[in-house]
């Protein structure tokens, strides 16, 4: 029997910017994914969005103690 593997999904906060855009910001590795005039259109690059550098989860995972 397969286990299955659960993948955890970032969170994208928004943030306005001066200008009028809004920004969306990787909540793992805080890249930032996109810009668009309004929230709906963040949908598609944040579903594409795939970390590449620094994940949030790997600097707080406790070390290895092998």
């Amino acid at each position: 029997m397969k286990q299955m593997v659960r993948i955890r999904r970032p969170i994208f906060p928004h943030k306005r910017n001066l200008h009028g855009t809004i920004q969306s910001i990787c909540g793992e590795c805080f890249s930032t994914v996109g810009f668009a005039g309004a929230e709906r259109e963040l949908q598609v690059a944040e579903n594409a969005h795939v970390c590449k550098g620094l994940k949030l989860s790997k600097v707080l995972r406790p070390l290895d103690r092998n």
